[in-house]
């Protein structure tokens, strides 16, 4: 797939067939990933990738967590936005909704659907990515390069993804489960599977602004 073709056409993919990888494709996919750049080539993520009975034990596990109305304890943050960028999350979470058809005001569709992010989109197989607690914040820019790099080599072999946020707000179940020390900072989760088409939720696309509203230009 040409890279420019893969940039256009990935989407989010929120709705996945239960069918599991090989885990010959998962190698491929992590394998490229691993060619993303990083800070002096320091290199500093880690993953955890995950499927089969393990995967559904760790959905099980944060549905739980959900339900019990624990607060979130997520190793960084998530932010609060203002302005045109709140404006933006409100119109792409609308969408969202409204391809699933639940209303604005329908709280326990809504808490429904946050039941099946837990669950990463019921996706066969998760992926968490993991960053050294001793270069935060910095190489948070490490972890965007290589997560687009991660659902673009995906895309390239006609797999979906999504990150989740959500996926790593309960850090003390995956790292119990899945032996992450204390030194590392758990960024973020992300869904892997095939895309299931027909499903309403991945038939829109969230839009872009337009470059003259974020791109200023001096000297050319």
């Amino acid at each position: 797939m040409d890279v420019i073709e893969a940039i256009k056409t990935r989407q989010s993919i929120r709705a996945f067939k239960p069918d599991p990888l090989p885990r010959a494709l998962l190698e491929k996919v992590m394998e490229i990933s691993l060619h993303s750049p990083s800070g002096s080539n320091m290199q500093p993520w880690s993953f955890v990738v995950v499927g089969g009975e393990q995967m559904e034990e760790m959905k099980q596990a944060l549905v739980e967590r959900t339900r019990s109305g624990a607060q979130w304890a997520a190793d960084f943050p998530l932010p609060a936005p203002d302005g045109v960028l709140r404006e933006r999350r409100r119109k792409v979470m609308g969408q969202m909704y409204d391809s699933l058809g639940i209303a604005r005001h329908d709280q326990a569709g809504k808490d429904r659907w946050w039941e099946v992010m837990d669950r990463f989109f019921e996706a066969p197989n998760g992926i968490i990515l993991c960053l050294e607690k001793s270069l935060m914040p910095f190489h948070l820019i490490d972890a965007g390069l290589i997560l687009q790099t991660l659902m673009l080599a995906a895309h390239n072999y006609g797999l979906g993804t999504c990150v989740i946020y959500r996926g790593v707000i309960y850090p003390d179940i995956l790292r119990k489960m899945f032996d992450i020390p204390d030194s590392k900072v758990l960024v973020s989760a992300v869904a892997i599977g095939y895309p299931n088409a027909k499903a309403p939720v991945n038939q829109f696309r969230s839009s872009r602004e337009p470059m003259d509203s974020l791109v200023k230009w001096y000297g050319v």
